[in-house]
């Protein structure tokens, strides 16, 4: 069994451990952490390391400390149209951003009440492009060491390269190769087959 925290569009490698587990359990009973990847990604712009952020509903209690399932989308601005151009306006000219371009627009189109949900629908889009099965569960209770599990939640809270092997990037001969952004970067860049070859899967 491996334990997960949800993450919003995830980092490579959290990707390919998540894909390498033979069991799946996400953690949504944790008391949700701000400016952590449980609601923000990082792409490669023209500009460099870009953050995509979900606007969290403060309203709704998360400042007296919200478990994650019950975190809620705030849609006081349009931040899905902002995402979904952004990452257009990066990735446009990568060789596979097209093939996948409908999939992230039905992504965004789609109002998801809780955060939870939208990174479980993003997860899952991502596993289907790579052919991956998604069956996993959800935790019901918040253990601080969970018996019998593989604890992964706070593994992949920061990006780190070298995890993965390089590979071409946009925007690369102006700014350097960027490791271990958000998934998509290299599903955009490389395409399915040889983003399955490079996470080892």
């Amino acid at each position: 069994m491996h334990l997960f925290s949800l993450q919003y569009l995830p980092t490579i490698s959290y990707l390919q451990s998540l894909i390498k587990a033979e069991a799946i359990t996400f953690e949504v009973m944790e008391h949700y952490q701000r400016q952590t990847y449980r609601n923000r990604c990082e792409i490669y712009t023209a500009d460099g390391v870009h953050k995509l952020v979900v606007p969290i509903d403060h309203h709704s209690g998360v400042k007296a400390r919200k478990v994650m399932r019950d975190v809620r989308i705030a849609y006081q601005d349009p931040w899905q149209m902002q995402h979904c151009r952004t990452i257009q306006s990066a990735y446009q000219s990568s060789s596979y951003y097209e093939y996948f371009e409908a999939e992230f627009v039905k992504l965004y189109e789609t109002k998801h009440i809780y955060l939870a949900d939208l990174n479980l629908a993003a997860i899952e889009m991502l596993l289907k492009f790579l052919k991956k099965p998604f069956i996993y569960s959800s935790t019901e209770e918040y253990f601080r060491l969970p018996i019998g599990m593989e604890d992964h939640r706070e593994v992949f809270q920061i990006r780190e390269d070298g995890i993965v092997p390089e590979y071409y990037q946009v925007f690369q001969s102006r700014k350097g190769y960027i490791g271990n952004l958000s998934s998509i970067d290299m599903l955009f860049n490389c395409g399915p087959q040889k983003m399955k070859e490079l996470l080892g899967v």
